[in-house]
C-alpha cells in the first residue's frame, strides 16, 4: 500500500516537537515533574511541608495556620472551602 507524501509529511510533522515551547505546556510539564516546588513557588511564604497531595488528582492542600485552600498542581487554580469525599455516602 502506498502512502501518499502529504500524509507521511503531515504525520511526520505531527510527531515533530515545536522550535518554541508554549509557555502552558512548559508550566504543566514542570507541574507534573514537581508541583509542591511550582504551588511553593507560585505563594511566597508558604513552606513547602504544608502543601500535601489530596486524593483528588493534580490538587493540593495548602495549609496556613487555621486556613486550608486548594491549588492545581500547575498553581494556576486556588479553591477555598472544603474538600468534601461524598464516595462514602
Amino acid at each position: 500500500m502506498k502512502t501518499p507524501i502529504g500524509l507521511l509529511s503531515l504525520l511526520l510533522g505531527l510527531a515533530a516537537p515545536p522550535a518554541l515551547a508554549d509557555d502552558t505546556a512548559a508550566a504543566a510539564a514542570k507541574a507534573r515533574a514537581d508541583p509542591v516546588k511550582v504551588i511553593a513557588e507560585k505563594l511566597p511564604g508558604i513552606d513547602k511541608s504544608s502543601i500535601k497531595a489530596t486524593p483528588l488528582p493534580g490538587v493540593y492542600e495548602v495549609g496556613v495556620g487555621a486556613n486550608i485552600a486548594y491549588v492545581s498542581g500547575d498553581a494556576r487554580y486556588l479553591l477555598r472551602g472544603d474538600l468534601i469525599d461524598l464516595a462514602p455516602m
